[in-house]
């Protein structure tokens, strides 16, 4: 808007008919009007001196309007600059991740995603990355009781980690065992023997292959008419397909 538009449109106008002073009539912009109503259709019976002061404060109002766009123009430019140094931020700290990080640097990591996160929400992050199998003498089970031959049964419950750049502390909350490391996979299986008049336990061997953890039973010597019944318990019945398991030796 030029100087000359502005001053029109602002500054009071005395009606050589009538003496009175007309303010902001059809010069001025449609946008002000629509946003200052007292201005609108502003046919004023005022006075010079009058005049001139609602001339300064009209003046003083688009003053105000003005200082008000440049602090929401300020503000966002800001905003807009946070967003983009954390955008950076996340991309260098994945970049870290992803290559070798001293233990200091996991150990931090640990320590702040503990303190951004509650256990129960570390639990539900950590546990897709976990997955399980279920294997009788090589085979995936596929019902809860079925019957098996006599001789050697071999029964193997394996914890599969998937690639991931947590660190391993955080990543060992979702497994089994939730991080304890006092307890082993094994703890969560139950296997007897019921032969006749007795029963008999069973205890887990435990392999570590690379990202798998494997609990194995080999239990010797069946006999026909002999029941297995196999127990899993707590996490690990909630990520199989069955609680239990019972076998029937044929």
């Amino acid at each position: 808007m030029s100087k000359r538009t502005l001053r029109k449109i602002t500054k009071p106008v005395r009606d050589t008919g009538t003496g009175r002073y007309k303010f902001f009539s059809h010069d001025l912009p449609l946008f002000f009007r629509n946003r200052m109503p007292f201005l609108r259709h502003a046919r004023s019976k005022l006075k010079p001196k009058e005049g001139t002061t609602l001339y300064v404060l009209s003046t003083f109002v688009l003053a105000i309007l003005l200082i008000i766009t440049l602090i929401q123009i300020s503000f966002f430019t800001v905003t807009l600059t946070n967003i983009s140094k954390e955008r950076n931020t996340i991309k260098e700290l994945q970049a870290k991740l992803d290559g070798d990080m001293t233990p200091y640097h996991v150990d931090y990591a640990a320590t702040t995603l503990k303190e951004l996160f509650s256990a129960s929400q570390l639990t539900l992050i950590t546990q897709k990355y976990y997955s399980y199998e279920l294997l009788i003498n090589g085979q995936p089970v596929t019902a809860a009781s079925f019957t098996v031959p006599k001789g050697v049964l071999t029964l193997e419950v394996a914890e599969v980690l998937s690639s991931s750049n947590l660190p391993p502390a955080i990543l060992t909350i979702g497994s089994v065992t939730g991080g304890d490391t006092g307890t082993k996979l094994g703890t969560y299986i139950a296997v007897q023997n019921n032969a006749g008049t007795y029963t008999q336990d069973y205890f887990a061997t435990m392999e570590q292959e690379d990202n798998k953890t494997i609990a194995s039973y080999q239990i010797a010597d069946l006999q026909a008419g002999n029941v297995i019944t196999i127990t899993f318990k707590d996490n690990l019945a909630k990520h199989l397909d069955f609680a239990s398991l019972v076998l029937t030796v044929e």
